[in-house]
């Protein structure tokens, strides 16, 4: 089992066995090879950091390794892979990426309502009804936290942003090739329902890195994105709508957002401390 702040779950077989092996002196051929291989195991460009794989083996575990007592699962004295530890230069660009992930999805739901007029050439409708492109966007902020807040506690933070991200950016771009006003609205709701995850779990990465002290700087900093997205987006939404049409002002969302998705891929990491542990486990 894993221990983070008394959250238990089972420890793995494989690695049950190898430290069963290990403490009973059977496998110190089978040590080299593992420490062999750790060394070839290609590094992920977002794991910056990373526990040794013989400091791992190395550490006495509590828990004798049965199923009655299964062995305890915690971080190491001053582990690397412990978000808590890591460097305030590297906290901050993470803050700094989540912060400019959200801009961009509060950002997407105004900047929208600049293309209006130039919608209304295409899709001839009232402006209460187009102007249901906001209103429905907003409305996925409402529905979509239901959903992505918890499940960021079971599959980390990395992987439901990777995903919600990469599927707010697909409805974003598959808006410009809507064919009326009713596909336009439901792509414009889908949009902003999965745009809503990192809305609501990027407080919860600012949490697993900064401790108490630290995180009110880290949040008000943060806090910025969500304010400032409503504010541009009028602006430069309308600059686009009037010189381009509205297909550039959702172009230009999906670049936007595209960009941030990339990097994400590439540099974001997992932070929350539990889903760590099980993937150690």
């Amino acid at each position: 089992i894993f221990s983070h702040h008394g959250v238990p779950a089972l420890f793995s077989h494989s690695f049950f066995k190898m430290q069963t092996d290990l403490e009973a002196g059977k496998s110190n051929g089978s040590m080299a090879a593992l420490t062999q291989s750790s060394h070839r195991t290609f590094r992920l460009p977002w794991k910056l950091y990373e526990t040794p794989f013989e400091e791992l083996l190395n550490h006495k575990y509590a828990g004798s390794g049965t199923e009655e007592d299964p062995y305890l699962v915690e971080w190491l004295p001053n582990d690397v892979e412990n978000s808590l530890t890591w460097s305030s230069a590297y906290k901050w660009y993470i803050t700094f990426l989540v912060a400019v992930a959200t801009l961009s999805v509060t950002l997407a739901s105004s900047a929208y309502a600049g293309g209006i007029q130039s919608i209304a050439i295409q899709f001839p409708a009232t402006t209460v009804i187009l102007t249901l492109g906001v209103s429905l966007f907003v409305l996925g902020f409402a529905f979509g936290p239901l959903l992505w807040a918890p499940l960021s506690e079971v599959l980390g933070r990395r992987n439901l942003f990777i995903v919600t991200y990469a599927l707010f950016t697909f409805w974003q771009g598959v808006t410009i090739a809507a064919k009326n006003t009713e596909t336009l609205l439901v792509f414009r709701f889908l949009a902003g329902f999965f745009g809503a995850s990192p809305l609501v779990n990027s407080g919860g990465t600012l949490a697993d890195m900064f401790s108490a002290k630290e995180r009110g700087l880290a949040v008000a900093v943060f806090a910025a994105a969500p304010f400032l997205g409503p504010a541009l987006g009028p602006i430069t939404g309308g600059f686009l709508g009037m010189t381009s049409g509205w297909k550039w002002v959702i172009g230009y969302l999906t670049i936007f957002a595209g960009v941030v998705l990339i990097v994400g891929v590439l540099t974001l990491p997992e932070t929350y401390a539990p889903v760590l542990l099980r993937w150690r486990a």
